[in-house]
Formats: structure tokens, C-alpha cells, sequence
């Protein structure tokens, strides 16, 4: 059969089609990998962050800081963990308010581009790749089977919807939230009024720094007695 014009137009169009679907998913692949390297970035922070701090419990050292303008100090391992804690609210902003969105843009494209262009021409599906993704990260799906136990489509559960940002800032503030508390409660456990050290007296000749000689227990000399 003679390949007419219509139809080289055709497949040159599928194929520029399938392109652009590739580079859309290479695209929303690399976004959620940005987003898992920075998580994986916070949770290596945290975990390091409670493996110092247990060390440092577990020692027989006072590991104490002051703190600044009071006459008060506490155990560095409660600090720590705040830290953990203020640097996992960064990576959580860098996560969902960048690498997040732009991955979500990167979904929402290629949804929209599988549900009017591909899936008819190209796929023959119920859904796209990307629109099945979506749905059963927002949903609890049921499958709809006809008599013969065939499924002839799947029906999201719209009362479960839930979308990925939406646990993924649950999950963010939990963590926070327990590394706060964590701190805090270390802190005020180890929070005592600092130890004031004493300084010796200037040593003097012949007296080593620290060494306090005892009085003497020479008697005082009698003076002479006129014998006139």
C-alpha cells in the first residue's frame, strides 16, 4: 500500500506528538528528583543531628553552653536538635515552594496533554500515564469490572481526596514539630544557673601557681631582756 502525503503527515505528527510526551515526563522526572534530594538532604541533616546529640547525652563530659544575657546554661544537645529543626523548615520551603510547584506544572502539562491529544490518538487507554499517576496519588480508586470481571474503568473516590502537597506539608510539620519538642525538653532539663570558678591568688615567690602555702607555725621571736 502507497504511503500518500495524509498519512506520512499523520505519522510525522505522532511521532513529534510522542516527543513532546517524552520530554515532558524526562521533565517531570527531573523535578521529582530535585524534590527527593532535598528531602533526602533534611532527613540526613536530622538523622546526624540526633546522633550528635545522643553522643553527647551519652558522655560523662558537661557538654553546657551559656545563654547569652542570662546568668543561665543548658546542654548543647537540646540546641542541636532545634537546629535540626529550623534547618528542616528550610528544606521544606526549598521542597514545596519550588521544586514542588514546578513539578506539579510539569504533571498538569502532560495531563492535559495525554487527556486532548494523546490518548485517542496514540495510547488507546482509559487514562494516561501521567492522569493515572495524579489520580491515585489524590484518590482511593475503584475498579469498575463488568460481568465477565473485566475492568472497564476506574473511579476515583472523590471523599479520599487528598493531594500530594497536602501530605507532604503533614509530614514536614509532624517531623518539625517532634524535633521541637524534643529540644525543648532537653533544654529545660538541662537549663541550671552556670557555675562560677573561683580564682586563686597570684603566687608568690617561690610558691607554685595554685599552691597556698599554710601559715607558719614558727613562734615569733622573743626580744631580749634587759638584764640590768
Amino acid at each position: 500500500m502507497a504511503m500518500t502525503p495524509e498519512n506520512e503527515k499523520e505519522i510525522e505528527m505522532l511521532k513529534m506528538q510522542k516527543e513532546i510526551w517524552a520530554k515532558a515526563v524526562d521533565t517531570q522526572m527531573h523535578f521529582n528528583e530535585m524534590s527527593v534530594k532535598s528531602r533526602q538532604l533534611g532527613l540526613s541533616f536530622v538523622v546526624g543531628a540526633l546522633a550528635l546529640a545522643s553522643i553527647l547525652l551519652g558522655r560523662q563530659e558537661p557538654f553546657f553552653i551559656p545563654v547569652p544575657f542570662t546568668p543561665y546554661q543548658t546542654h548543647v544537645a537540646g540546641v542541636i536538635i532545634l537546629i535540626a529543626a529550623a534547618g528542616l523548615w528550610a528544606v521544606q520551603r526549598l521542597d514545596l515552594k519550588v521544586y514542588h510547584q514546578m513539578l506539579r506544572g510539569a504533571v498538569t502539562f502532560g495531563n492535559d496533554l495525554e487527556k486532548k491529544v494523546l490518548r485517542g490518538d496514540l495510547m488507546k487507554t482509559y487514562r494516561g500515564m501521567t492522569e493515572f499517576i495524579t489520580m491515585y496519588s489524590r484518590h482511593r480508586v475503584d475498579e469498575k469490572k463488568d460481568k465477565d470481571g473485566n475492568v472497564v474503568d476506574y473511579v476515583p473516590d472523590e471523599k479520599s481526596r487528598e493531594n500530594a502537597e497536602t501530605k507532604l506539608w503533614k509530614f514536614y510539620w509532624t517531623a518539625i514539630a517532634a524535633l521541637i519538642a524534643i529540644g525543648i525538653v532537653l533544654v529545660a532539663a538541662s537549663w541550671s544557673v552556670k557555675e562560677v570558678t573561683q580564682k586563686s591568688p597570684p603566687a608568690t615567690a617561690g610558691q607554685k601557681s595554685g599552691e597556698i602555702k599554710p601559715p607558719s607555725q614558727t613562734k615569733p621571736q622573743e626580744s631580749p631582756v634587759n638584764k640590768r
